[in-house]
């Protein structure tokens, strides 16, 4: 029962794995959106205007934009690097393991239940400390794919209020 219970669990933070690496697919998609609209921003301003109080703005909000597009890229590399994942032992390295302690009791009286319980707590051992550290590294890739979408937004933000001094300055000069 309880082996079984901590197998599930095992599962689950494996296949957590697998959909916290597919998470990253739209943000990959949309970053260099984000960085081909901030360059053609800067490249498209007209910047030999009279006024001061746009670009001033323009660029206060570019360069945040540019610290938080910077930030998202950060933790897009933090969520793919640093993280360590268990697994367990092969099935074949299982049987042999159970089979050597089944040897290594056969002169017991119930040495094939002693075998089996010797087994069972191994094995319940073995997922348990898998399953923690798979867990420990799920939650530390959830936060840093968080952060990185929180970033992606406010650079989209950012970008977007950007966009309002840069018409603006398109009309205006």
């Amino acid at each position: 029962m309880e082996r079984d219970f901590l197998f599930d669990l095992y599962r689950d933070s494996w296949n957590r794995r697998g959909q916290l690496a597919s998470e990253v697919a739209l943000p990959l998609a949309v970053l260099p959106l984000l960085w081909g609209s901030l360059i053609l921003l800067v490249r498209s301003a007209p910047w030999d205007g009279d006024a001061i109080t746009l670009p001033v703005f323009f660029i206060a909000v570019l360069a945040a934009a540019v610290v938080t597009f910077s930030k998202a890229v950060w933790y897009l590399l933090r969520s793919y690097y640093g993280y360590e994942y268990a697994t367990i032992p092969m099935a074949a390295d299982l049987l042999a393991y159970r089979a050597s302690i089944e040897s290594t009791y056969s002169a017991l009286t119930d040495g094939e239940l002693l075998a089996r319980q010797v087994f069972d707590q191994v094995l319940v051992n073995v997922l348990a400390e898998a399953t923690d550290v798979n867990a420990r590294s799920n939650e530390a890739r959830t936060a840093r794919l968080h952060s990185m979408r929180r970033s992606i937004a406010q650079t989209t933000i950012l970008t977007a209020l950007a966009m309002i001094p840069w018409l603006l300055m398109q009309i205006t000069y």
